[in-house]
């Protein structure tokens, strides 16, 4: 039989997130690649994020988000949804501990115009604010990965928390592939499957709502690309940028053509959302 406590330990053994300074400085370990991501960004122009929008606009078809909402956005990262909020609520709080990440949020409000988002470079853990938000959302994030941190979402909320979680078949199939050719250490703290929040969320007696979606993108990747930015993620892996560049050169020149490689993303993923017990 499944039980809370029975969840709580398999979410904890499967993603060894540890206590709260353990996961800062885990999390450190991504800042730079976060923060080359951030910088490729800094300077384009803003556009709309179609997919996060979709899913935003249901929200408030459904009603659990409103034109009158202040929104906490937890690891809000470039402002995938964030500058989407700022465009439908009264305000958003967009939380990040990349200041990288959080120049580009500003530089894209201040080119469409956006007033209402004010940005907060912590961490998840660091937070702390006597402010009450209407709704409080976190999208493929690591920071909420047990029960406390799920608590401390609906503390700081009025009415509804949301996440958005990653499901089973997502895959970037270049990235996959190189990751089967390199001497690759797990690493803990990795984001939460959709399928656990699901679980621990009904044993904590939650009504949830939930709706999934999925996409698929083909594009094309450029050596140079490839060695601009895969040795920094890998070398969170614990693998050496010397081999992480041989492995990569040698998997590219031979799927490659004409020096362009063909790669593909499935991302399937869910919206899960639920209004706070009030008493």
């Amino acid at each position: 039989m499944l039980t809370l406590e029975k969840c709580k330990k398999e979410w904890e053994k499967s993603g060894k997130y540890g206590k709260p300074d353990e996961r800062i400085k885990r999390n450190k370990l991504w800042m730079p690649y976060y923060s080359f991501v951030a910088e490729q960004m800094l300077g384009a122009h803003y556009t709309e994020n179609k997919s996060a929008r979709e899913m935003l606009q249901f929200l408030i078809n459904e009603k659990a988000l409103t034109a009158e909402d202040c929104v906490l956005d937890i690891g809000a990262g470039s402002g995938r949804y964030a500058l989407e909020f700022a465009q439908l609520c009264k305000s958003v709080t967009a939380m990040d501990m990349n200041k990288a990440s959080l120049a580009v949020v500003e530089q894209y409000a201040n080119e469409i115009q956006l007033s209402n988002i004010t940005t907060v470079p912590k961490a998840w853990e660091e937070y702390n604010t006597d402010d009450k938000f209407d709704f409080v959302f976190s999208a493929m994030c690591p920071a909420i990965c047990n029960i406390d941190e799920i608590l401390k979402m609906e503390n700081m909320c009025n009415r509804t928390c949301c996440l958005v979680a990653v499901g089973r078949g997502s895959y970037e199939k270049v990235r996959q592939d190189i990751m089967k050719l390199l001497p690759i250490t797990k690493v803990s703290g990795m984001t939460t499957e959709a399928l656990q929040y699901y679980n621990i969320l009904y044993l904590m007696g939650r009504q949830i709502n939930v709706k999934t979606y999925s996409q698929h993108f083909e594009y094309e990747q450029t050596l140079d690309g490839l060695l601009a930015q895969y040795p920094m993620y890998f070398n969170i892996f614990g693998v050496d940028e010397s081999i992480c560049k041989k492995v990569i050169t040698e998997y590219f020149n031979s799927h490659s053509e004409n020096g362009v490689l063909k790669d593909e993303c499935q991302l399937n993923y869910s919206l899960i959302y639920w209004n706070i017990n009030k008493e």
